[in-house]
């Protein structure tokens, strides 16, 4: 199964790993603890490409370009080499974004197979609160997310299958 790449950095962002599948029958809750180890699996490829990414926008060390960004960014009266220097710099964080944003649009295949609905739903109840961790206003904070609901159309024939009609 595919899945888009940005629902799977929007999981990861959203608390996946905080959920529980108690209330999902054992032979179910099993295909939970395999998709959730993928989606974790193909996260971490994805950030081994984003880094890749960075170094063919340009960027060799993100710290550092971004010091030194920041700091040509708060000097008012630039020199024209400084100019030209911040230029090059937003050209090359553009690049990056431009490379990122096709990473996100693009998919990654999932070894996993779908629970009945009925299943998904009993997980979904049982985490309606999954803490996930948010900046807000520059501090860490946690939140908590109603996951598997908010994600529900993504994941369907992926986690979870339809009913079928009596």
């Amino acid at each position: 199964m595919k899945l888009k790449n940005s629902v799977i950095k929007a999981l990861i962002e959203n608390g996946l790993q905080n959920t529980t599948d108690h209330s999902v029958d054992c032979k179910h809750a099993y295909k939970v603890y395999n998709f959730i180890h993928e989606v974790v699996g193909a996260n971490k490829v994805l950030d081994e490409k984003r880094v890749e990414l960075l170094k063919t926008a340009g960027i060799e060390n993100a710290k550092e370009f971004d010091a030194r960004r920041k700091a040509l960014s708060e000097t008012l009266k630039r020199t024209k080499k400084e100019q030209e220097e911040l230029e090059a710099m937003d050209a090359k964080i553009k690049r990056f974004f431009e490379l990122f944003a096709e990473l996100m649009n693009d998919e990654s295949e999932l070894n996993v197979k779908t629970i009945p609905y009925e299943e998904f739903h009993k997980l979904a109840a049982e985490n309606r609160a999954t803490p996930a961790v948010r900046i807000i206003k520059g501090e860490p904070k946690t939140v908590n997310i109603d996951i598997f609901t908010a994600f529900r159309d993504d994941l369907k024939g992926i986690l979870w299958s339809e009913p079928e009609e009596e």
